[in-house]
């Protein structure tokens, strides 16, 4: 367990699989939910960059489900039982399940599914915590920000800086230089401070 005491550790990998029963499913990303209070989000590397992933693991991260989530019971598309199902937030409509099938390249829902009561959906194709096309995702409803700041005044408080001067002021504080970049066997540091400063480095790869 290398994981960094009261931080949000972000690892990368090649590949991320999820074993369920005998099937092996390639995943893009993953994070611990609300109750599992490991700091530790796990990202496949070709997912890394495609704008929404990170984020909606974030988002996992910091308390929210799915928009299409139904372990509280299937949504319906007219809001009224918001509160107790689907993602339990109001302000995002009910979600069928996106993906590239009913979401356009244009970001357009397109799809034909009807809820429980034969009503249909219209569900937000730009909602981060959905399947939706990866470039369409860029938004969290205001509802769901509430939610991640209630979290994390709740129970991640300790990610919270303590520092008081700014980043500005560290950076004009330590200036430094690491050569080569990147480095293997042998790595060079230059700095303005020193030991004798009581000033500490600490180097680390990026397997901890």
């Amino acid at each position: 367990d290398n994981d960094f005491f009261n931080v949000l550790n972000i690892y990368f990998v090649p590949d991320l699989y999820k074993i369920n029963d005998q099937d092996t499913i390639l995943l893009c990303g993953y994070a611990y939910l609300s109750g599992q209070m490991k700091n530790r989000i796990i990202m496949q590397n070709s997912c890394s960059t495609n704008g929404s992933t990170l984020a909606h693991e974030i988002g996992h991260y910091f308390s929210l489900f799915h928009t299409h989530h139904t372990q509280f019971g299937s949504e319906l598309a007219n809001g009224t039982n918001c509160n107790s199902s689907g993602d339990l937030i109001c302000d995002t409509p009910a979600d069928p399940g996106l993906s590239n099938n009913n979401v356009n390249q244009a970001c357009v829902y397109v799809g034909t599914e009807q809820d429980p009561i034969g009503d249909p959906y219209t569900p937000n194709v730009r909602n981060i915590m959905s399947y939706s096309r990866k470039n369409c995702r860029d938004y969290f409803s205001s509802d769901q920000l509430y939610q991640i700041e209630g979290y994390f005044f709740e129970y991640r408080y300790y990610l919270k800086c303590m520092y008081n001067g700014g980043i500005s002021g560290q950076e004009e504080e330590l200036e430094y230089e690491i050569n080569p970049n990147p480095a293997e066997d042998k790595l060079a540091f230059s700095s303005n401070k020193s030991p004798l400063d009581g000033f500490q480095i600490m180097i680390f790869d990026v397997t901890g």
